[in-house]
């Protein structure tokens, strides 16, 4: 009795560690399953470039300077408008002319800054999409803050872009797969009991010429007196064996 109740003790909590175990192994691998299951969603890729260009189109007639602006995306040039004082682009981190810093969702941004006032081009991610908006900065005046806002869409680039391996599977092309040789028997009078399968090549169809003759395909068909007829006529249908 002694050796059963010891044995008892040993074992019993081997038993429920094992349990334990087994009870951890099962809720890893289903939790395990669920990761692997979830769809992938590709962040955008960190190689595109996005690099701003700015023309200085002089002065207006009232002596206020203007620069346009434009934005290369992986060597795709989009205008991004016109504006008036002069633009420079706002490095990652640097801080904008109203002392703000771009926004979480923000890529690259440019400001354009005259007698106290603005405007900011900036790229903006927003889910899988690339958006260019534009909004307006001022100095602020009798006590208020200076002015970041009311930034409204110029113009939408395509996810595309953003993956490179997309765009070079999208233009891949799948080969045609051959198809087998079409037996002539099949479509001889009378046709052959031969079944006919998916992956054979379809029936031989005429070939117009350019003087409007017909040039039926080189096949031939085995008569029962040993000799051989081809395919003739307007049908392409094989000639009476005689």
């Amino acid at each position: 009795m002694k050796t059963n109740k010891g044995f008892i003790h040993i074992a019993l909590p081997l038993v429920v560690i094992a349990i334990l175990a087994f009870i951890g192994y099962q809720y890893f691998y289903k939790n395990q399953e669920k990761q692997d299951s979830k769809p992938a969603y590709l962040a955008p890729s960190e190689e595109v470039q996005y690099q701003w260009g700015f023309v200085d189109l002089g002065a207006d007639v009232d002596n206020n300077p203007h620069t346009k602006v434009s934005l290369n995306v992986d060597g795709k040039v989009y205008d991004a408008g016109t504006y008036l004082g002069g633009c420079s682009e706002v490095e990652s981190g640097e801080i904008g002319v109203t002392g703000e810093l771009a926004d979480m969702n923000e890529k690259s941004r440019v400001q354009c800054w005259f007698a106290g006032s603005g405007d900011e081009v900036g790229v903006f991610q927003e889910a899988l999409e690339i958006i260019v908006k534009h909004g307006e900065l001022g100095e602020g005046d009798n006590g208020d803050a200076p002015f970041r806002g009311n930034f409204k869409t110029l113009f939408t680039i395509s996810p595309v872009l953003e993956n490179k391996d997309n765009t070079q599977n999208a233009a891949t092309t799948t080969a045609q797969k051959p198809c087998t040789p079409r037996p002539a028997c099949l479509d001889a009078v009378p046709r052959c009991l031969m079944p006919e399968t998916p992956d054979m090549c379809p029936k031989a169809l005429p070939i117009q010429n350019k003087d409007n003759s017909i040039a039926c395909t080189q096949e031939a068909k085995l008569c029962p007196n040993g000799s051989y007829v081809g395919r003739t006529g307007p049908n392409c249908e094989f000639a009476p064996c005689r």
